[in-house]
């Protein structure tokens, strides 16, 4: 049986021998061998044009977390001391005023009633961009989804909390000082009622805040090395890719609220 197989093969080898030899075996061969050339230069071609569209959009991606990234460390170091720092020094004074046997008479305190703005709508708007030019990449999309989900829960808390500065402001002549105090801060009153809205909102804008600032440069990052790595996939023809490099004065900042210390790429 092995010998049979053998000689079958060997026949099977000669009459492909023969028929390449002949002219029309050549042109047989030389058309087959041309449309194999043809298919592998169009498979690179359409590989390359994925990959230019996937870097385009990861370049897109980047950017959106990069405008995020550097707005929300400005926010934190411009807003944050008039927003959540100063409420939470007032607030630990009010305690300490209420715990004072006997208690002082007034209670000194410069409320702050003024609301702030959020970048939201700018930020949609670059999103609708950033989804624009990644829809052949998911990847891209989500991430940038992800990021958008928590811009909006820093905007929903800043929302809240210029809605319930509004409410407050409506009640503040119509309660005693101390009582209105109690609410602003939220203090549990002398009934047992404790107005959480305004604390809550100023906690959450921090919580948030952080969040925002942590997932922008992390995506930002990622990304930066994937659209590196495709960048040297596609080759010389290659859009230059965006890449996420820190300034000095973005890492003294996060060293100075983080704690952040490992070495960041790009910068010495």
């Amino acid at each position: 049986m092995i010998e049979e197989s053998n000689e079958i093969v060997s026949l099977i080898l000669q009459k492909i021998a023969n028929l390449l030899n002949s002219g029309f075996g050549a042109a047989l061969a030389g058309a087959f061998f041309g449309a194999l050339a043809a298919s592998y230069f169009a498979d690179r071609f359409e590989r390359r044009q994925l990959l230019t569209r996937q870097l385009v959009a990861g370049n897109a991606a980047t950017s959106l977390a990069i405008a995020i990234f550097q707005h929300s460390l400005g926010f934190k170091d411009q807003l944050r001391p008039f927003i959540v720092e100063s409420y939470f020094e007032d607030r630990n004074r009010l305690i300490r005023f209420l715990e004072k046997e006997p208690r002082p008479s007034i209670f000194e305190v410069e409320y702050n009633f003024g609301t702030v703005g959020m970048f939201r709508a700018e930020v949609d708007k670059l999103l609708d961009l950033v989804i624009l030019q990644a829809s052949a990449d998911q990847k891209v999309v989500m991430a940038s989804t992800f990021l958008m989900q928590t811009v909006h829960a820093l905007d929903r808390s800043l929302s809240t909390r210029n809605e319930v500065l509004m409410s407050l402001a409506s009640i503040q002549k119509s309660v005693s000082e101390i009582d209105f105090a109690r609410s602003f801060f939220g203090i549990e009153d002398a009934s047992g009622n404790v107005d959480m809205r305004l604390f809550e909102a100023t906690k959450a804008i921090d919580t948030q805040l952080d969040d925002t600032i942590f997932y922008s440069k992390l995506i930002a990052e990622n990304q930066s090395t994937r659209n590196a790595e495709i960048a040297k996939a596609i080759g010389r023809s290659s859009p230059s890719p965006i890449i996420f490099k820190f300034d000095k004065s973005a890492i003294e900042r996060l060293q100075r609220w983080f704690g952040f210390s490992e070495q960041v790429p790009g910068v010495s």
